[in-house]
């Protein structure tokens, strides 16, 4: 036996339906009287009616994918200050580029020291210099 429900505010009902299981009102319209403030659940039909009804059964109470699903939450919420450090870390390496380039002054190239050519060594073997 379940109890029977309040009227909720903004649901109205149409001929055929109930927006919710008012008993009162139920008992109005099938105009038989409610001896009771409680409603039952038929699971039985048919041919099986003429057995005493028999009750719902219980729903079986287990993790079920449930375990799993909070896991993978988890896991998120992981990923999420590791991104966030990350971008944490990006954002302090840029402002740090920022503060070095504005503070040292561009460096200016030196004069590259090449090394001689091959024409240049060989000239240099065949004067006797090398």
């Amino acid at each position: 036996m379940k109890a029977g429900e309040d009227v909720i505010a903004g649901r109205s009902s149409t001929d055929e339906l109930l927006a919710t299981i008012d008993l009162d009102e139920l008992a109005d319209r099938v105009d038989a009287p409610a001896y009771t403030g409680a409603y039952g659940l038929l699971v039985q039909s048919g041919a099986e009616a003429n057995e005493p009804p028999l009750p719902a059964t219980r729903p079986v109470r287990d993790e079920g994918p449930h375990l799993s699903y909070a896991f993978q939450w988890f896991v998120f919420a992981l990923m999420a200050f590791i991104g966030l450090g990350w971008a944490a870390r990006q954002e302090r390496r840029a402002l740090t580029l920022d503060d070095d380039e504005a503070e040292t002054p561009e460096p200016q190239p030196r004069p590259r020291r090449r090394a001689p050519s091959d024409d240049e060594v060989e000239d240099g073997i065949l004067d006797g210099t090398r």
